[in-house]
């Protein structure tokens, strides 16, 4: 009994020594990568260009209710915890692990901030490096900048499907109004088509549109940004009207 103890102690040690190499590789690894960029083109600049930006809009000129819709549906503990989330990290590897293959994400509101910055052409690096140059991204977003400017960064850049970049190209594309105009209904259906533009834009499939809100609706009932009396009483109908209109809509006809 003491020598199958033994064993599986020294087993024990061996993985957790390996994890520590890979893990140690893969820091200095994304930390080089992480150099290379921002050496190049500072953070500080690549913010500095964006807020420029005619069609930029300040965090107090957004509903509410998109940033919830958001942070419901992308990253629930965005409030809670920093840079990285380590209990998504942790949720992520174990769901991955027992699918036998990657099903769940890990990247935070703010990752996702520093990928749209820095690498969202390939640049040649592998998804690893890069995952790893983002977190180190990610930190200096959070050391410089407020939860509520990185959202407000986020809301900005991400690209809304229809040739729309950016909440005030996507409100007027969508709904012909200023982010501060929009209705919930119309917050939820932006917050949930930048996950797969070329799917859920109304513009492309209202039923995938529709689907999509509906997971959006499920996250913010979940994590208590609305109740489940205003989720039902969400009207969709607006999705038909937009994919009706739409150039894509008219092509399939065709």
């Amino acid at each position: 009994m003491k020598k199958l103890l033994k064993i599986i102690l020294i087993l024990i040690l061996i993985v957790v020594v390996l994890a520590g190499i890979v893990i140690g590789i893969f820091a200095i690894n994304g930390y080089n990568d992480y150099k290379s960029v921002v050496d190049k083109v500072p953070l500080s600049s690549k913010v500095y260009d964006l807020q420029s930006k005619a069609s930029y809009v300040k965090y107090g000129d957004i509903k509410n209710d998109y940033f919830n819709a958001v942070v419901a549906v992308e990253d629930e503990r965005y409030w809670q915890h920093g840079a990285i989330d380590f209990i998504s990290i942790v949720r992520a590897l174990v769901s991955n692990a027992s699918q036998g293959k990657y099903a769940e994400g890990a990247s935070t509101i703010t990752m996702q901030v520093a990928k749209n910055y820095y690498f969202m052409e390939d640049g040649g690096l592998t998804a690893r490096d890069r995952k790893g140059a983002e977190i180190f991204i990610a930190f200096d977003l959070q050391n410089n900048y407020s939860k509520e400017e990185i959202l407000e960064m986020y809301a900005n850049m991400i690209y809304f499907g229809a040739g729309y970049t950016g909440i005030k190209d996507a409100a007027w594309g969508y709904f012909k109004k200023d982010p501060k105009d929009l209705n919930l209904a119309e917050c939820i259906m932006l917050a949930g088509v930048p996950n797969a533009p070329s799917l859920y834009s109304p513009k492309v499939d209202k039923d995938l549109c529709k689907s999509r809100m509906g997971k959006v609706i499920s996250s913010m009932v979940k994590n208590k940004y609305i109740t489940q009396e205003e989720a039902d009483a969400i009207d969709m109908s607006f999705v038909d009207e937009i994919y009706e209109k739409s150039d894509i809509k008219s092509s399939k006809k065709k």
